[in-house]
């Protein structure tokens, strides 16, 4: 089969990951898959696709081919796929591209456009999601009513809706009703599963793996580590943003810079050793649909401490919550969970085991393979 990954442009994050393991997996598993995006891309992995405006304006980065392509329905290409699986607000255009072409396409849905219907699931979920179109004066070249007719339309014409979490498929229910939907969680990379823990591996450290950005709880990361045995290191890992410099500066007036070591702009090897080193994961993402973090963390033995606030992530752990789950914002709380973790090595390694075990359930051949059944009985 050949299958197109739509995406309107790829990051670091969650949801680009995914969209780039489906191409790979995809092709691992005997299918022809390629990266669709609406910006010129380049990349070694996989082929792309550019099936947008081949100009953007740098000071709107994607935001030009979301407006004519998505928004304002302009500048459709055909694309030579058999079905397309389209990634968050991509959807609209899926749809577009099915009755001009008779394309059938799926979606993988992150986290439902909430804003369009009400009030948003999270904060700054509009601009997280629309870029620059979300602020004046850009905002008056679309309607956000229109747009909202158009995002229902995509998910209920879709011939499936595959959703990250339960709490993902919770949400999708309440905002579009009786649609096709199922849980099909995101993986982990094969390098992660090879990898085999060990606690005399860890060093006395704590590791932040996530996007800089308040969502994922990078803000409380000073408070958290003030109260973290005073021995412990946080290594930090991930590409800078504005909000890197002003927690720097919070981690040096609390006197704790000697504690932080940052490691920006790592390769895949170089962060599956960072988990290797680092007995535990600092998590504190704010009501987060799912997460790749803990899952890699479970893989390698860095044990993460979420927040129990009814995460996505939440869904996986059974046992042990104890230790994993601290109460909602209560950093006194999420700290003390951390450094269990760090001084208790018997319960340490129970977790550890039973860690590695779930995290071997998230691989991306397993993914494939429930999207490729689902696809057969229904497409």
């Amino acid at each position: 089969m050949k299958i197109g990954v739509l995406i309107p442009s790829i990051s670091l994050g969650g949801a680009g990951r995914v969209a780039l393991n489906q191409v790979k997996y995809f092709n691992k598993n005997g299918h022809k898959a390629k990266l669709l995006t609406l910006t010129p891309l380049k990349l070694e992995e996989v082929e792309c696709e550019n099936i947008g405006l081949n100009k953007t304006l740098p000071i709107m980065k994607t935001s030009i081919p979301v407006l004519v392509n998505i928004m304002w329905g302009m500048s459709i290409k055909n694309v030579d796929v058999d079905l397309i699986v389209a990634h968050g607000i991509s959807s609209i255009l899926s749809l577009r591209i099915k009755r001009k072409y008779g394309v059938r396409y799926v979606n993988y849905i992150h986290h439902p456009n909430s804003f369009l219907h009400g009030e948003p699931i999270h904060e700054h979920e509009e601009h997280n999601i629309l870029g620059p179109l979300s602020i004046y004066p850009f905002k008056l070249l679309w309607n956000k009513r229109k747009l909202a007719e158009k995002d229902i339309e995509s998910i209920k014409n879709a011939d499936h809706n595959f959703v990250n979490s339960k709490r993902t498929l919770d949400f999708m229910f309440k905002i579009y009703g009786n649609i096709k939907a199922s849980v099909c969680y995101p993986a982990i990379n094969d390098d992660f599963h090879k990898f085999t823990p060990k606690l005399e591996d860890k060093g006395n450290y704590v590791l932040y793996a996530s996007r800089h950005v308040e969502q994922k709880g990078f803000h409380m990361l000073p408070e958290i580590l003030s109260k973290i045995n005073n021995r412990a290191k946080l290594i930090i890992a991930g590409k800078p943003t504005n909000l890197t410099k002003k927690v720097l500066d919070e981690f040096r007036r609390l006197n704790l810079n000697d504690r932080v070591i940052l490691k920006v702009n790592v390769s895949d090897q170089e962060l599956i050793k960072l988990y290797g080193q680092c007995k535990v994961l600092i998590f504190p993402a704010i009501k987060e649909d799912f997460g790749l973090s803990p899952l890699e963390g479970m893989a390698t033995g860095c044990i993460p401490v979420i927040w129990n606030d009814g995460g996505g992530i939440e869904e996986i752990i059974q046992n042990h919550k104890e230790f994993l789950l601290a109460k909602p914002y209560d950093i006194d709380d999420y700290a003390s969970k951390v450094n269990t973790l760090l001084t208790d090595d018997e319960n340490y390694r129970d977790i550890l085991n039973e860690a590695k075990n779930i995290s071997r359930n998230f691989s991306w051949d397993l993914h494939i393979k429930e999207v490729i059944g689902k696809i057969s009985g229904e497409v």
